[in-house]
């Protein structure tokens, strides 16, 4: 017979999810043993309960709630526990993995799958900075009527360079969302332009610093790595035209903030 698994699930998922978890497990055979966290934040789940998680998924209700803390206390209190899967690509900045790490625990993310709502904030912050809607929104709020006229009117953005810094899930449909718009695009990534590839031109990072005088927009949607971390820095902003606008979307330390 087939052991059940322990799987520390959020009440929320198995609401969402439950039946399509019954499925999968009626077809493979798998039997999920169901392990939640008490609804009081304070409470702690008892070490038996801790003792049956195999399995951990982190979903995004419970990483933004007052739960978390009991939920890396378990983590750390389940010594059965062989995979912790997190909602978000990046999970560098959780210090309690480090001991997970150590006693041999699997750590996977589910990279791509919050992709979307990414895409369409780097969208925003584009047509935000590119029509000067803080400033309409800024007279908006004292009631004031000053429209953009003349030398102050907004460029429109046909015709404009965007390097965009990574072409995976949410670099690449960001990207293509400025094509339509009749941007110049340019890409910066690992592997060179393909036959299929509609961008107008795609590079490696290697060419980074001297593409930068071109752009009029730079876009980070990379992952952070050695080569990424601190890439947009004083020297990076100063190879930029004067006016040049940037998003990033990528973890924070991609950019030297202070600088």
């Amino acid at each position: 017979e087939i052991p059940m698994t322990g799987i520390l699930l959020s009440k929320k998922f198995v609401a969402t999810y439950g039946r399509q978890l019954d499925e999968v497990a009626q077809r493979t055979g798998f039997k999920p043993d169901i392990v939640h966290l008490p609804d009081d934040p304070q409470a702690r789940l008892p070490q038996a309960d801790c003792d049956r998680i195999e399995v951990a998924m982190l979903a995004r209700e419970l990483r933004f709630s007052e739960l978390f803390p009991s939920y890396v206390d378990t983590l750390l209190a389940a010594r059965n526990l062989k995979w912790a899967n997190f909602h978000s690509t990046a999970i560098e900045q959780h210090a309690f993995l480090e001991p997970l790490l150590a006693r041999g625990v699997k750590l996977t993310t589910s990279a791509g799958t919050n992709s979307d709502p990414v895409v369409q904030t780097a969208v925003a912050g584009l047509l935000l900075l590119a029509r000067r809607f803080p400033r309409w929104l800024d007279a908006q709020r004292r009631h004031a009527w000053e429209p953009m006229r003349g030398g102050e009117a907004p460029a429109d953005l046909r015709g404009q360079t965007i390097m965009v810094v990574g072409l995976g899930n949410i670099g690449m449909p960001f990207a293509q969302f400025c094509l339509a718009l009749g941007m110049h695009v340019i890409g910066i990534r690992r592997t060179p332009k393909s036959a299929n590839d509609t961008l107008d031109e795609i590079h490696p990072l290697a060419k980074f610093g001297e593409l930068l005088p071109r752009c009029q927009w730079l876009v980070m949607a990379c992952p952070l790595t050695k080569e990424t971390r601190h890439l947009v820095n004083a020297a990076t902003i100063a190879r930029l035209p004067r006016g040049a606008a940037f998003i990033n979307v990528a973890r924070g330390s991609v950019a030297d903030e202070p600088a």
